[in-house]
């Protein structure tokens, strides 16, 4: 009876072991199906990024005629004026500055957004 008792006692640690084991592997296998989850949206964010990095911005000058500087300040020499309506393509902003991909800078109020994104592509 003793015997008995000591089997089916192992048996029982065995079978706890082995839930707790098995426990352990589905909540690993948990984690480990998260973590790719997680890399595909890591991919998929960096591949926005890059699409947004390789873009062009367009803006329209709203004003009648707009100054082209050489730095983006007012007292900056001026490099060439640009009628209104005239369509630009900016790089980037220092400030209240847009610089232009051509070159120069033009003051953001003097412009207006006309299509956001384009894929340089």
């Amino acid at each position: 009876m003793r015997k008995l008792v000591t089997v089916l006692a192992l048996s029982v640690s065995l079978f706890a072991h082995m839930d707790i084991d098995e426990m352990q592997n589905r909540a690993i296998a948990k984690m480990i199906l998260k973590i790719k989850e997680l890399e595909k949206k890591i991919q998929y964010l960096r591949a926005q990024l890059h699409q947004a990095e390789s873009a062009t911005t367009y803006y329209v000058v709203r004003a009648q005629r707009a100054n082209v500087r050489e730095e983006p300040r007012v007292d900056s020499p001026l490099m060439r004026k640009v009628r209104g309506g005239t369509l630009v393509i900016v790089d980037g902003f220092t400030g209240n500055w847009a610089h232009l991909e051509d070159g120069g800078y033009i003051h953001k109020s003097l412009l207006l957004p006309v299509i956001y994104t384009i894929d340089k592509q």
